[in-house]
């Protein structure tokens, strides 16, 4: 065995360790190879080396959205070039679009919409994602097939992608449209269904019910749909009250549970009212209590005033 490993002894070294499935010892070896790949001048192989690299990689636990970016950038000046990856042998487009794909679901995964263009632009994405994938057919994912030992079809993962942008949909819509907000999470019911996610496609289910439900508000008679959107519960006592007899009305109350149905604005106006009542009852409490310990220190003697507080602690 020769003193000193030429590029190709070390990439022979590095398809064998991954072979092994010695991960961070084919980045290494690959490396190497790309090192010495550049010392003499062969700027082909130093890319390529480099670019099987950056793949291994990818052998982490959990590897973000940008390990699959750099993998992208990595392989993108090998155009077609076959990439041996183990057993496979694979073009470098078509695994720098695999790895595209890969880097677009876990930047979406990562991100937390807040608002409803965020959640509808989160949406928009997964649908093209899922539509990518439903393309590619029963193609095999190299990626998965390497790192995790299991075969993966491109199509497989379309289903959840699908149920997930429903779902992102739903939410941009829940606010200004709760009975359409009902229908993504119908869809998405369908697709956690289809994917055997039973308990993912109850929740949607409760989502339907909760969104597609409509009330009339107690207070302003509106009429209301998105039950924890556009309108909530107030504990009230209806015990006994007489209900709207309008033909068709719809609940504005619910006298078992002994609550009233509110609107988000009325809802919204009658806490914020109860809580300035709240804040005035406690600054009066907090006065009364101030005097009495104020007339407490005062009958204590300086001996006593030391355990007696001046004034309420904040």
């Amino acid at each position: 065995m020769p003193l000193f490993k030429t590029p190709d002894d070390l990439l022979q070294e590095g398809n064998d360790r991954l072979l092994r499935g010695d991960f961070p010892g084919a980045q290494r070896s690959f490396q190497s190879a790309s090192d010495g790949f550049s010392k003499k001048g062969i700027g082909p192989g130093a890319q390529y080396a480099r670019a099987l690299s950056v793949v291994m990689g990818l052998s982490s636990p959990n590897p973000s959205a940008g390990d699959y970016q750099a993998v992208v950038e990595a392989l993108l000046p090998l155009g077609e070039l076959p990439i041996k990856l183990g057993p496979r042998t694979i073009a470098a487009s078509q695994l720098r679009h695999e790895a595209d794909l890969l880097r677009e679901e876990r930047s979406i995964l990562a991100s937390a919409p807040s608002t409803p263009e965020a959640h509808q632009a989160a949406g928009a994405r997964l649908q093209a994602l899922s539509v990518a994938y439903r393309q590619m057919g029963n193609q095999v994912l190299h990626l998965p097939e390497l790192f995790q030992r299991g075969t993966v079809a491109a199509s497989s993962k379309a289903p959840a992608l699908a149920a997930l942008a429903e779902e992102e949909l739903g939410e941009a819509s829940v606010v200004q449209d709760p009975k359409r907000a009902a229908e993504h999470n119908q869809n998405a019911r369908n697709w956690w269904l289809q994917v055997g996610e039973a308990a993912r496609a109850q929740a949607a289910t409760e989502r339907v019910q909760r969104y597609g439900r409509a009330v009339k508000c107690w207070f302003c008679g509106r009429e209301v749909a998105g039950e924890g959107i556009n309108f909530r519960q107030l504990p009230s006592d209806v015990t006994g009250f007489p209900a709207s007899q309008e033909a068709g009305a719809l609940a504005e109350c619910d006298p078992q549970g002994g609550v009233v149905y509110a609107c988000r604005p009325c809802g919204s106006a009658v806490e914020r009212l109860a809580d300035e009542k709240a804040q005035l009852r406690a600054k009066e409490i907090e006065l009364r209590v101030n005097k009495m310990l104020e007339s407490m220190r005062s009958k204590a003697g300086p001996m006593g005033q030391q355990w007696i507080p001046s004034t309420l602690p904040p």
